[in-house]
């Protein structure tokens, strides 16, 4: 029986904390023996045109870990986004606009497909919770699914289509307490289906916090988000505290942006902001150690 991971989309220079998740995990537990595979889509990333192949449909090995990419269909995408804009701003949508985003979400029914017709040769583990991947692939698993959901308090969780889908699951796998608490809190799960797991951490790395203050130079003791940049990861948010924060308490202090996405917003003049992109692992590691506060506001 092999293990597959089935997560949107998948490789090495993929930005975002459940990409790394799966993309480590695999390759920590193929390192150890185990039979481990990725399903998934040739779409790019999560900031890729969703309804586009970007790779090629086939099977590779990387890493050690064989991934085998499915195309993607062609998608609605402004009837998709014109629900996602509610969701984001906490309107409520109904069961139909709730249909319109799962259908015209990332979605291959080639994967899906073979989902189906191997149901009996894999242990289907998908990441995370909110994407067309998941949702189609846990509707063709027939009961026989995991679920690493990387829960979040936002809209899109109390959404009845994702409710009827976590009820669906055999087991759902949690990285903390609080999220298992989030979850129960939505679904009223059974402690039976319920696993508190946790999450690897990546230990075999240095930093040189000199090297980051040199190459950027940040006027005084920084405050560092890391992540993607966009309104579902509250990212406007914490610009807004940080300067409500510097207005009332006058403190020489700067925040540090670091991770792929845009957002539109007057704070890009601030020049205590220092917005600095898609960066290296190596800049981000450094980052990590020359920072005072590390803020996640997701």
């Amino acid at each position: 029986m092999r293990i597959a991971f089935v997560p949107p989309w998948y490789g090495k220079n993929i930005p975002g904390g459940a990409e790394a998740e799966v993309r480590r995990t695999a390759e920590h537990l193929r390192g150890a023996g185990m039979p481990v595979e990725v399903l998934t889509t040739c779409a790019r990333d999560f900031h890729s045109d969703w309804g586009r192949n970007y790779h090629r449909a086939q099977v590779t090995v990387e890493n050690s870990v064989t991934v085998r990419r499915f195309p993607v269909r062609r998608r609605k995408r402004d009837a998709f986004d014109a629900v996602n804009w509610k969701l984001m701003h906490n309107q409520p949508v109904t069961r139909e606009e709730e249909r319109i985003y799962v259908e015209e979400s990332i979605r291959s029914p080639a994967l899906e497909q073979y989902i189906a017709e191997h149901s009996d040769g894999y242990v289907y583990v998908f990441i995370p919770y909110m994407f067309g991947t998941t949702y189609w692939g846990i509707r063709a698993c027939e009961g026989k699914a995991l679920l690493i959901p990387c829960l979040h308090n936002e809209p899109y969780a109390r959404m009845s289509v994702f409710r009827e889908m976590f009820q669906q699951v055999q087991k759902l796998i949690f990285h903390v307490e609080a999220e298992q608490r989030l979850a129960n809190s939505f679904y009223d799960l059974p402690s039976s289906r319920s696993i508190l797991l946790g999450e690897g951490v990546d230990t075999e790395w240095d930093a040189d916090a000199d090297d980051f203050l040199k190459k950027h130079s940040p006027a005084a003791p920084f405050i560092l988000y890391a992540g993607r940049r966009s309104q579902g990861k509250n990212v406007d948010t914490l610009v807004d505290y940080f300067q409500r924060y510097r207005r009332s308490h006058q403190r020489e202090v700067d925040l540090v942006l670091i991770g792929s996405g845009t957002l539109e917003n007057s704070w890009t003049q601030d020049s205590r902001v220092h917005d600095l992109g898609f960066v290296s692992v190596e800049d981000k590691y450094n980052a990590y150690a020359a920072a005072t506060v590390l803020c996640q506001p997701s």
